[in-house]
């Protein structure tokens, strides 16, 4: 099983902070090639409606380039300001587009596209992993259990904005990158620490690395609005196809 978020991690991103652009559209090709012919593939989707999905990843994100282009708004997100790679706004919110997803996919690989609602976790519960369970060989009760399990990254929260942080040199980390050219340090620093390489970790970020903390506001009532107008015809024509509950898919704020 392959399950992890960063598959999909947005090359704005990956680009602001290891000046380096890549294409996770490659991703199946690559995954493809790996496994070989002969493997059997299930694909399940956890869709999110695209207003608190585009905005949590700008969150989790913003944090890493915060101090390589200072200030970038949501809104600035959303308009690709940032266009490394001469992408118009359109082809940008492509990526958060579920039948340009399932087809990507569907490229690939021959196999069912199984659907489950990030949303029905916190408000149907019974739902989701009933549905999980016929994937996975585990009972929904079983899995239920995993769900009452500590959390972990709860972010620090007002009615108006959430507040994170990110990693910028202590004093004495700023005098040895003296030393090293082209911000290599800090680079070698990012990346060690997100790989968890050290048994010295929190000894050399104590020394080396201190946190700055900023607020990032919330969505506004136009950026909502914005995206939700923007994939409703979209999502309406993807609910469909794989008859998605349409009561579920409006409460939720997939469509009008």
């Amino acid at each position: 099983m392959i399950s992890d978020e960063d598959l999909s991690f947005h090359d704005f991103f990956h680009f602001a902070q290891f000046s380096k652009a890549v294409n996770h559209n490659d991703f199946t090709q690559k995954l493809k090639k790996i496994l070989g012919k002969d493997v059997e593939v299930s694909i399940l989707l956890t869709l999110r409606n695209q207003t608190d999905l585009i905005f949590s990843s700008y969150l989790q994100k913003v944090r890493f380039v915060k101090s390589c282009i200072g200030d970038y708004s949501f809104s600035d997100f959303l308009k690709n300001t940032y266009n490394h790679n001469d992408r118009d706004q359109e082809a940008h919110l492509e990526l958060y587009d579920f039948n340009a997803l399932t087809n990507l996919w569907n490229s690939e690989f021959e196999a069912k596209i199984n659907i489950l609602l990030f949303e029905d976790f916190g408000k149907d519960q019974l739902t989701f992993f009933s549905e999980l369970s016929k994937l996975l060989p585990a009972s929904s009760e079983e899995l239920q259990k995993f769900a009452g399990s500590k959390h972990y990254r709860k972010k620090d929260k007002s009615k108006d904005f959430f507040t994170t942080s990110y990693k910028s040199l202590s004093k004495f980390g700023r005098l040895v990158s003296y030393f090293i050219p082209d911000k290599q340090f800090e680079r070698f620093l990012e990346r060690r620490y997100h790989m968890r390489f050290s048994l010295y970790l929190k000894y050399e970020q104590k020394l080396l690395l201190r946190h700055v903390k900023f607020k990032v506001p919330k969505p506004t009532d136009e950026e909502r609005k914005f995206i939700k107008d923007y994939f409703h015809k979209s999502n309406l024509e993807f609910a469909k196809s794989y008859k998605l509950d349409l009561k579920k898919m409006s409460a939720y704020n997939y469509i009008k």
